[in-house]
């Protein structure tokens, strides 16, 4: 998997004024996407909100200032098991979860459990992606 592949990793999408943002966080009528500082005054000019957490800098937009939600599946293969790509690129490493054999997860070194799935970061150049999918949503 490249770094660019890795752009795309899955978790839940929105578009806004034309440029694609992860979603940080919800709520019923908004949705929070990562927004530097220096952005808060053209780039989100429908922001209701602007504030920082743990995530980093964010701003919330309503739900009817947004063109598109959605969320992506990226599939891959990592150690010759299938995977689920998610979370963040974060020094050269994304998440991986997991759902088959739990004695596999143990070898591997997963962390979770049989009703959630197993996860760890691994390199990025270990995981060889398989195929991305998108699905919009309304709720």
């Amino acid at each position: 998997m490249t770094e660019a592949d890795a752009a795309a990793l899955g978790g839940y999408y929105v578009e806004y004024r034309g440029t694609t943002y992860p979603v940080l966080f919800a709520g019923e009528a908004w949705v929070a996407v990562a927004a530097a500082a220096g952005d808060r005054g053209g780039r989100f000019p429908d922001a209701i909100e602007h504030g920082s957490n743990s995530r980093g800098d964010w701003a919330k937009l309503p739900v009817e200032s947004l063109t598109r939600r959605f969320r992506r599946t990226v599939e891959a293969t990592w150690e010759g098991e299938p995977v689920t790509v998610v979370g963040p690129l974060v020094d050269g490493t994304v998440l991986v979860h997991y759902r088959r054999s739990p004695e596999r997860a143990a070898e591997l070194g997963l962390e979770g459990d049989r009703q959630q799935g197993w996860q760890r970061r691994v390199p990025l150049d270990q995981v060889d992606l398989v195929d991305v999918s998108e699905k919009d949503y309304d709720a």
